[in-house]
């Protein structure tokens, strides 16, 4: 196996994992505690009668954590039931006081063999509960873990994907290649689908978040306000997808056909698209032809890519009125004969890129085309 595939198996094998434990926790905890809250608030009340209750705190690890546990009777519809559910969120834990403060309100009530309310399920009346509150601290903590973990794996496993299915044998000469197509296109639409994606699950966990932490003020845990960074960070993300959708909506796909095409190294670089957009004879279109050389630096948790130009040239895309009512470009540029072709992806390769950038009324222009540049001593066709 080639070493750049090696690489991207081992992100996607370190990926899923983090992936699955964010989601697993959003799919198996708070979404189905979430659900059964709202359930809850149809359930009918009856009074129920405390036969024990206490406060067990669990000190086996670092620090120690509290969970309220009860029996209690209670009659609905003529029957008796015995019940043990105190709370929605069942278990043991030491975020915030709703732990303590609930134990401590039931062994107050069973000391002064006081009744307490019960709701009951009305389809299963062998299943009731306490205290229906949402235990927000709790959800708060666990949409953390999942915002953390969730958002690293399906970031690695989505790059390692994206990379494994780009991985195509560039380095075979294009006279090789029986379809070569002299047509380039951006990836403007996956980078959008990929952007309200992730924007979206990042704005809805950091709401879930949010809405704890009035509670969580209340009870004196400060620290939860850290949470706040997240809604900060999903404003900004919302606001690159606002822009991107402009973006996609205004100008759509853009294809640049090149010519001469193949592009070869220390010959000529040129290529035509087509705006859909008014043509106007003071309109600017910036162009900048890069050759990039991106290479792994770092060693495990620390390892990310880095890129470096090697060479690069820009200028003004000749324009004009195209005969579909909108704006023709054309850009030409020379290409030094000591610079490297194009190589297939990997963690330590050369690529060649052409970037392009208006300044416009409302949402400005900036694609991006990856440009095979390949090095023969043949002269390259040209379609025009």
């Amino acid at each position: 196996m080639n070493k750049n595939l090696q690489v991207y198996w081992m992100m996607l094998l370190l990926g899923l994992p983090f992936a699955g434990v964010g989601l697993i926790t959003l799919f198996l905890s708070i979404l189905p505690n979430l659900f059964v809250w709202q359930q809850m608030k149809s359930w009918p009340q009856v009074s129920a009668q405390l036969q024990h209750a206490e406060l067990v705190i669990d000190n086996s690890g670092d620090s120690s954590t509290y969970s309220p546990k009860a029996r209690y009777l209670y009659q609905y519809q003529g029957k008796h039931y015995t019940g043990e559910r105190v709370s929605i969120m069942e278990g043991s834990d030491n975020i915030g006081d709703f732990q303590y403060n609930l134990a401590y309100a039931l062994k107050e009530a069973w000391r002064q063999q006081q009744s307490v309310p019960a709701w009951v399920n009305p389809s299963n009346p062998t299943e009731a509960v306490l205290n229906r509150d949402m235990h927000w601290g709790m959800v708060g903590f666990q949409m953390i873990f999942v915002v953390m973990f969730g958002s690293v794996g399906i970031g690695l496993s989505y790059s390692a994907l994206s990379n494994l299915l780009r991985s195509t044998p560039m380095h075979k000469p294009w006279r090789g290649q029986r379809r070569a197509s002299p047509e380039v296109n951006c990836n403007s639409k996956s980078g959008l689908w990929l952007t309200w994606g992730f924007t979206l699950i990042w704005n809805l966990l950091s709401l879930l978040g949010v809405t704890a932490v009035p509670r969580e003020l209340a009870a004196g845990n400060f620290f939860f306000l850290l949470i706040l960074v997240f809604p900060l960070i999903g404003i900004y993300l919302l606001y690159q997808a606002i822009n991107t959708t402009l973006d996609w909506r205004r100008f759509g796909p853009l294809t640049l056909r090149l010519h001469p095409y193949p592009c070869l190294i220390g010959g000529q670089f040129g290529g035509t698209l087509e705006l859909p957009l008014a043509y106007n004879n003071q309109q600017r279109f910036h162009v900048r032809l890069q050759c990039v050389h991106s290479y792994a630096t770092g060693s495990n948790k620390n390892r990310h890519l880095t890129e470096t130009i090697l060479w690069q040239a820009q200028g003004l895309a000749d324009s004009q009125a195209s005969a579909l009512g909108g704006t023709a470009l054309s850009l030409h540029f020379d290409i030094p004969d000591n610079l490297p072709a194009s190589e297939p992806m990997s963690t330590d390769y050369r690529f060649w890129r052409l970037e392009l950038a208006a300044r416009l009324p409302g949402v400005n222009l900036r694609r991006e085309f990856e440009i095979p540049m390949f090095a023969t001593a043949e002269q390259a066709r040209s379609d025009y």
